[in-house]
Order: C-alpha cells, then sequence, then structure tokens
C-alpha cells in the first residue's frame, strides 16, 4: 500500500508539472501575439508626415511660447531663515529658523518662496 501511495504521489507530480509546462508554453504563445498586434496597430497609427500648420497658426505658438519680459528680469534667489516655531523644553526656549529660497522681481516684489530642508534652532533661557 505505501509504495502504491508514493507511485501515486510521482505520477500526479509529474502530469502536473507536464500539464503546467503546457500551460505556461500557451501562455508565452498568446502574449508574443498579442505583443505583435500592439507592435502592428502602433505602426499603423504613426502617421507618414508630420502635420503642417498655416502660418497664422504657427505665429500664434511663437507668440505664446516667447517668455514673458517679467520672467525674463528676475534676480537670483536670496537665501534668507524665516521664524518657523517656538517651544519651551526643559526651562529653555527654543526657536526654529527655516531657510527659504526667496524670488523677487526686479522691483523688488516676492516672486516666490520654496522652503529648504535646512533648519537652525536658537535655544535660550528666559
Amino acid at each position: 500500500m505505501k509504495q502504491f501511495l508514493i507511485s501515486m504521489a510521482i505520477i500526479l507530480s509529474v502530469g502536473t508539472v507536464l500539464m503546467l509546462n503546457g500551460f505556461t508554453d500557451n501562455v508565452q504563445e498568446v502574449n508574443s501575439s498579442f505583443e505583435n498586434e500592439l507592435s502592428e496597430e502602433a505602426a499603423a497609427q504613426t502617421p507618414a508626415e508630420p502635420l503642417l500648420l498655416p502660418a497664422e497658426l504657427n505665429n500664434f505658438i511663437e507668440e505664446e511660447n516667447k517668455p514673458d519680459t517679467a520672467q525674463t528680469e528676475l534676480i537670483p534667489a536670496n537665501l534668507e531663515y524665516l521664524f518657523d516655531a517656538k517651544f519651551e523644553e526643559d526651562g529653555y526656549i527654543v526657536e526654529i529658523y527655516r531657510e527659504y529660497e526667496i524670488y523677487r522681481d526686479a522691483d523688488g516684489n516676492v516672486i516666490k518662496e520654496v522652503p529648504t530642508s535646512n533648519f537652525e534652532y536658537m535655544r535660550y533661557k528666559e
């Protein structure tokens, strides 16, 4: 009886391996045929020639892509520490300042403030 069970287990495991091997071959065939169909569709959708634009539309696109004069007059960013938080710890007061990149226009108006990952901590007794 023991030999019968062992031989049946071997036969079933070999049969399972053969069946799964055939299944993976079929899956690979389906995948390769699907990839071929996708590449054929992509080739069919690619235009043979670039689209030509009328002169007015081309001029409009060029005007839209020109840089704004206000943007070209930006002064490089200044790095400044600005107050972020304040708390008390062990009888000390701790102030946290965070570094920011501050962008200004030619007139000195702040355009954008970008926080950096740099912090300064001030600890003092009151």
